[in-house]
């Protein structure tokens, strides 16, 4: 197995950074190992840990939950138009 290209691992220690997780040094900062804990997108992770301080958990996970899913909803091919039409 090859490794990533080092682009690829620059790109995700960046986003890490801006989202808070890493710090200057490339060390996980405390809100990264909060993040680390959720089986999910650092994003999504982040959005939850926050929801609980804004007080908004609920609301919050409704969407993190859609969003860390493929399509929930079912579009038969055969009945396209009428599936549009709904």
């Amino acid at each position: 197995m090859d490794p990533p290209p080092q682009d690829n691992i620059l790109n995700s220690m960046y986003q890490l950074w801006i989202l808070g997780a890493l710090d200057n040094t490339g060390s996980l900062s405390p809100l990264g190992r909060k993040m680390v804990e959720f089986p999910l997108d650092p994003p999504l992770a982040k959005m939850l840990i926050f929801a609980g301080e804004l007080g908004c958990t609920a609301e919050i996970l409704i969407v993190v939950s859609m969003l860390s899913v493929p399509g929930v909803f079912f579009r038969p091919k055969d009945r396209a138009e009428e599936s549009d039409a709904a």
